[in-house]
């Protein structure tokens, strides 16, 4: 229980996330059927004009904002050992994807006294994640990446009682003289209000991990009185100090850590989104697919049993890299070399300056400028993650470790496509800019366009774009910028 009128301060380990500045530990310088938004029609002429003389290999092309691309295979072949097992009994396409999104907070999850320099503070490796889809698609293997926490979920709720019990047993006169123990837990559930979400931090000594299958079970929490704590939320991504003060106490919880891993339907993400103005939406890592629309049999496997098999067995691997890394005396750094961080501006960067040309909302500079923090983030969970597979006791040894290119360009590619999928997922925001949702390819792509065609004609211009066919068939049957005359001739709006 949390004392009436008693100021509860929460401080990590060793301030963990705030130590004083050392610079000596820096390197020195040596494809989706998505919901379209139908009012973004202002500004579409100018820009098809501005196309007529760009040419369809332009950079823009890269930024795929209209068929929110799979996670690509390179990412899978040089992925650590305790992610590669399991995802190596999932078929390829997104329901690999999906339960790669949400093992990433669940690894993080359990990464405590993990600390990745940044230029001007420390980060932990904790993320955000947010996969966003149809109903019946195939989000549910989210909750498959959520049991790699399990083993550390139960080890923390069995300990935390067992202090209670003890607690319990002690004379009055020594209980008086101890703080009684709380109930803790790995998984804090989002549906909860405000105040229980506080008094679990608190007793978690600041840290969690978030996961619903229904960002539903979030909205209505945050309509309830105490509710609304995505302000916790977005304070906890850049651990930021969390306090309030109430008539029932005073709280105050230093540099929190969160990992979050959410799922939901467009119209759930609609709701829990309005706007990208307050800062919430550009915290995540948003994934989001359309499901083939075909039959998938439900009939157990031999890979479906393996796969549990392996969850089972990779989820008692990340509870001894927790115990490892609960016992450290100080921070294990995470430390990216210059060529790396090198690579990340250059990428980012970049994207920064199509969003320029492209004429994006400048909302969507915040989700690209988070990519400098998300990045780093996802480098550091594989870089744990192969440590551990690799020699689990040094991880109580090690003073730093540098990642391997592979998982930096792993991280680099992982955050690239939450991008992508981040600048699709805007645009059906209700308070989203005007613009155009598929990207300057498609602008291109009208330019090229004559005033009538048929379908084949339509597909050879989208190859030159590097488009693929079903892209150009689906705009031919739901672009408001293109009319069909007939069975296979259409003329432009």
């Amino acid at each position: 229980m949390i004392l009436i009128n008693r100021k509860v301060n929460i401080k990590t380990p060793h301030k963990m996330l705030n130590p004083e500045f050392d610079d000596s530990i820096f390197q020195k310088d040596n494809g989706s059927n998505l919901p379209t938004a139908k009012a973004l029609k202002n500004g579409i002429q100018k820009d098809v004009e501005n196309a007529n003389n760009a040419t369809c290999h332009a950079p823009e092309l890269d930024l795929d904002i209209a068929t929110a691309p799979s996670i690509r295979d390179q990412v899978y072949d040089n992925l650590p050992e305790i992610l590669l097992d399991p995802c190596s009994y999932i078929d390829k396409g997104h329901r690999r994807d999906v339960f790669l999104v949400a093992a990433l907070p669940a690894a993080s999850s359990q990464m405590p006294n993990v600390l990745t320099p940044h230029r001007d503070k420390y980060y932990s490796p904790d993320i955000f994640t947010q996969i966003v889809a149809a109903p019946g698609s195939g989000k549910g293997g989210a909750s498959k990446g959520k049991q790699l926490a399990k083993v550390t979920d139960q080890y923390i709720r069995e300990n935390a009682e067992l202090a209670i019990q003890n607690y319990e047993l002690k004379p009055d006169e020594e209980k008086a003289q101890t703080e009684q123990p709380q109930k803790q837990s790995l998984f804090i559930p989002a549906n909860t209000s405000s105040r229980k979400f506080y008094d679990r931090i608190e007793a978690n000594g600041g840290n969690g991990f978030i996961f619903e299958s229904e960002i539903d079970t979030l909205i209505n929490a945050n309509s309830q009185e105490w509710g609304n704590y995505t302000d916790i939320v977005r304070k906890a991504f850049h651990h930021e100090d969390l306090s309030i003060i109430r008539k029932d106490g005073e709280f105050y919880i230093d540099s929190p850590r969160l990992s979050i891993c959410l799922t939901g339907t467009f119209d759930q993400f609609k709701t829990m989104f309005e706007s990208a103005e307050n800062g919430h939406f550009s915290r995540y890592a948003l994934f989001t697919f359309d499901a083939p629309r075909e039959w998938r049999s439900h009939r157990p496997t031999e890979n479906s049993r393996y796969l549990d098999q392996s969850i089972t067995k990779n989820s008692e691997k990340l509870h001894e890299m927790f115990k490892e890394l609960k016992l450290r005396q100080k921070p294990l750094y995470v430390r990216l070399t210059s060529e790396q961080w090198q690579r990340i501006d250059d990428t980012f960067s970049e994207r920064m300056k199509m969003i320029e040309r492209l004429d994006l909302s400048p909302h969507l500079h915040a989700t690209n400028n988070r990519a400098g923090v998300i990045a780093p983030r996802i480098a550091t969970i594989l870089t744990v993650l192969r440590a551990a597979h690799n020699d689990m006791n040094k991880l109580r040894t090690l003073d730093s470790v540098e990642p391997s290119d592979a998982d930096v360009d792993a991280a680099i590619t992982l955050t690239d496509t939450f991008i992508n999928h981040a600048f699709r997922l805007y645009h059906i925001l209700p308070k989203s800019d005007p613009s155009d949702p598929k990207g300057e390819r498609h602008k291109i792509f009208l330019a090229q366009l004559p005033e009538e065609f048929e379908t084949s004609e339509a597909v050879e211009i989208g190859k030159s774009c590097d488009i693929p066919e079903r892209t150009v068939k689906r705009w031919l049957s739901n672009d408001d910028k293109i009319n069909r005359i007939k069975r296979g001739q259409y003329e432009l709006a």
